[in-house]
């Protein structure tokens, strides 16, 4: 037998090993430097024995590296022991994780050599990683789903848990676990079923699944969810999982109950639903026989006026018997619209969809409403973009009660100020056949609180369950509203603040008629190229709609705030021998009406090329017709722009027929102009023609009718609303004869006459004559009247010749 070499076996193994081997050799000066590298260790770290041989660490590697691994080498050396470490070094192989050995070779006691190995456990080393972070994740899993994870090794009656289970069963980790101590816990009504299916999981079938109840030291009972396998290795082991469902259980079992509970409330919801089917019946059984009744004299209303429309009237009487009957028709369209309301509900209205003139629908429907606003003092102006399409493809019954349901709000919650509606195209709606319009209604009324915005759209809901018995209304109008909007595909909203009004808004989308989208003023070739305009109404929003529309027709516009303001910038534009071509005039403003102010202005001046409109409210416009000798026209409110472009139109044709003339009274506007200032100041020579009245009175019906009698006399008749102006107005002027009112809001008849004789009695002011009106008929209200302080007594109803019979008496 052949001997092997002691010298060959060891250069087999050295070049052969999978590990990295290398020599390093320790000369005289102590410096370690490399001898020899294995192949092993040439492949894995990519250096080659003749590269390094005789070198250094640092001289072989350099200095990042080279110095980490030398004081490894220097620490076996100085140790004279093996040593053992992990390192990551970042060789020319690539970034690697190595555990290294390093022994000492000792001649003499002197260290001589180092033998080292170094194993690659850059992956062992990963899958620890893993491994951890595994385990980690494994644990917060079964800590957050509840799951406790257990052991149980048969042969050693031995059972590990981990915390969760302890957790579970209330217990501590120091506690002995065997399989007896889990059947402890076990439910007595449990236990021998549970044990049982244990035991046969063992012997066949291999898993264990079930539920049952354990009852903890504490004694508390809980349900639990558990699943095992047995496994065979060196010998029998079961591995599960408990799983508290406790929780589960309870809310289980109220389920049931409440499923219990809902089946009894179905049956008495069945039950409900059949009366109410018995009492809708009988509503709509109701309904019907209340819509006869209400049809059947709405039907003669609405009937008599269209033959009264046949008639000959006049064209004032043929504009109130027109609005009359269009009140009617919108009258029973909104009963229809509230008998049919379920249908909307149920979702079974049908829309139309035809063709209407969307701006003359709008107008009249604000020409309707504006009579309710004006006998409240309130304004309305009525603003409708250039850019709104004059035809739309829709429902005009149903976008006609959307828009009086939210006007007839706003008159109905505001007491002074302005009702705005206004019309305009919505810019980024993206359609090709459809334009998105949005309706805004603004009040200055008493707003709504922000909590109670979102709930003013339900059935039967108002802002304030006192503005029902304060103002009226059942609080469907908005339901109904939202309802429509909705249906046409629109949506409504509302912006509001209390005591500063609300703004409405809605917006529908209309398919645009074809051939009908050029506006009416551009059809008929309106333009009012460099005619001068003076503007003149109290209410800046009025001011801002009228220079709006004729701007854009090209018209030199200019306002005026009230009648001082018009007479000063009328005076301004004669002097600078440009007179206005046409004045445009609000009749209803404080201090001095528009009437006042054109009577003025005719008597100063002889200006037939100045044509004088002014605008109204309708019911003022009996009044206008009785002074039109001051006027050249006059135009109801809200201004339609057809109907005051059609005005202007004839005005300025007639201006143009009449410049021949203008040069004979050249002198008399100069004459005019230099003596404004005279005759501004000195008014009193107009009160010694005339004598001036003073009607105080809240009721604009009233008012209306007072002026109305008083038309055709000599008499000079301004208006106070309530008791306070009418103070202050007594503290400005002298009147001949006052009328005055006992009920009215801030100051009434009785509080303002207490006031007028104070100051009287202070010489503040001369002796007045007052006449009290009143509602009351009795002797001790007239005597109660006397006893206050007015000099006379006039009953309600106030008829023409009692009223002329008392006015002559006290003048006389």
């Amino acid at each position: 037998m052949v001997e092997l070499n002691f010298e060959q076996g060891y250069q087999i193994l050295f070049n052969n090993t999978q590990d990295a081997l290398f020599i390093m050799e320790v000369d005289e000066n102590q410096d370690l430097r490399f001898l020899k590298l294995n192949p092993a260790h040439e492949n894995l770290t990519g250096l080659k024995t003749e590269d390094v041989a005789g070198k250094t660490p640092v001289e072989a590697v350099g200095p990042e590296i080279g110095e980490i691994v030398e004081s490894h080498y220097r620490e076996c050396l100085e140790k004279k022991e093996t040593i053992s470490y992990e390192e990551v070094l970042d060789l020319p192989s690539g970034k690697k994780t190595w555990a290294t050995q390093l022994s000492p070779v000792i001649n003499e006691g002197k260290v001589t050599h180092i033998v080292g190995s170094a194993r690659n456990i850059t992956e062992r080393k990963k899958l620890e990683m893993e491994n951890r972070e595994l385990s980690q994740c494994y644990k917060l899993a079964t800590e957050a789903a509840g799951i406790g994870v257990w052991k149980l090794d048969l042969k050693d009656n031995f059972l590990l848990w981990d915390q969760q289970m302890n957790k579970i069963y209330e217990l501590t980790s120091e506690e002995n676990k065997t399989f007896q101590a889990w059947v402890k816990h076990l439910h007595p009504e449990d236990k021998e079923r549970v044990v049982a299916k244990f035991n046969r999981a063992l012997d066949k079938e291999n898993i264990f699944e079930d539920e049952f109840r354990i009852k903890t030291d504490s004694g508390k009972i809980k349900h639990i969810k558990a699943f095992g396998k047995s496994i065979y290795d060196s010998g029998k082991k079961v591995i599960g999982v408990n799983y508290d469902i406790t929780e589960k259980v309870k809310a289980l079992k109220g389920l049931e109950e409440y499923s219990k509970e809902l089946k009894i409330k179905n049956i008495e919801l069945e039950q409900a639903r059949d009366k109410a089917w018995e009492a809708s019946r009988a509503k709509s059984e109701f309904l019907a026989t209340m819509s006869h009744e209400i049809r059947t004299p709405m039907n003669s209303i609405i009937g008599m006026a269209e033959l009264l429309l046949e008639t000959d009237l006049s064209k004032q009487q043929q504009k109130y018997v027109d609005i009359f009957q269009k009140a009617g028709e919108s009258l029973l369209n909104l009963i229809n619209d509230i008998l049919n309301l379920s249908k909307i509900e149920a979702g079974k209205i049908e829309l139309e969809k035809k063709k209407f003139n969307l701006i003359e629908t709008v107008e009249s429907i604000a020409e309707m409403i504006a009579v309710r606003a004006y006998k409240k003092g309130l304004e309305m102006p009525l603003r409708i973009s250039s850019e709104v399409p004059q035809c739309v493809i829709g429902d005009p019954e149903r976008l006609r009660q959307i828009l009086i349901n939210l006007l007839g709000n706003a008159v109905k919650f505001t007491e002074q100020g302005e009702i705005f509606l206004d019309l305009r195209i919505e810019s980024n709606f993206k359609s090709e056949s459809k334009k998105m319009i949005t309706f805004m209604v603004k009040d200055t009324g008493i707003g709504i609180e922000e909590e109670k915005q979102e709930t003013i759209f339900n059935h039967f809901t108002q802002a304030d369950s006192s503005s029902t018995r304060k103002y009226g209304g059942t609080g469907l109008g908005l339901t109904i509203s939202k309802q429509l909007v909705e249906l046409m595909g629109g949506k409504i909203w509302v912006k509001s603040q209390p005591g500063l009004g609300s703004t409405f808004y809605f917006s529908i989308p209309f398919k645009v008629a074809e051939k009908t989208t050029v506006k009416f003023e551009k059809k008929k070739n309106i333009n009012f190229d460099s005619i001068s305009i003076l503007a003149v109404d109290d209410n800046p929003t009025n001011l801002f709609i009228l220079e709006e529309m004729l701007s854009d027709k090209g018209a030199i516009v200019e306002t005026a705030g009230s009648g001082e303001e018009a007479l000063s910038a009328l005076k301004k534009s004669i002097s600078s021998n440009n007179p206005f071509k046409i004045i445009l005039m609000d009749n209803f403003m404080p201090q001095k009406t528009g009437l006042e102010t054109a009577r003025e202005i005719k008597e100063k001046y002889e200006l037939n090329n100045i044509k004088i409109v002014i605008t109204s409210s309708d019911f003022e416009n009996k009044y206008i017709e009785a002074q039109k000798e001051y006027i050249d026209d006059y135009i109801m409110k809200p201004i339609r722009k057809k109907e005051l472009f059609s005005l202007l139109n004839r005005l300025t044709d007639e201006i143009g027929k009449s410049r021949n003339k203008a040069s004979k009274k050249n002198k008399k506007l100069d004459q005019g102009a230099l003596e404004l200032d005279k005759k501004t100041t000195a008014a009193s020579d107009l009160g010694d023609k005339e004598k001036k009245l003073l009607i105080v009175e809240d009721n604009a019906d009233n008012r209306m009718l007072i002026r109305a009698y008083l038309s055709k006399s000599d008499y000079k008749v301004e208006m106070a609303v309530n008791g306070l102006e009418g103070v202050e107005k007594i503290e400005k002027n002298n009147y001949d004869l006052v009328l005055m009112d006992i009920q009215m809001p801030k100051l009434d008849g009785y509080q303002a006459i207490r006031r007028i004789r104070e100051l009287e009695k202070a010489d503040k002011i001369n002796r007045n004559k007052i006449i009290a009106l009143t509602a009351y008929a009795l002797d001790s209200d007239k005597e109660k009247a006397l006893q206050a302080g007015f000099d006379g007594h006039l009953t309600k109803p106030i008829k023409k010749e009692k009223l002329y019979k008392m006015i002559n008496e006290y003048l006389d």
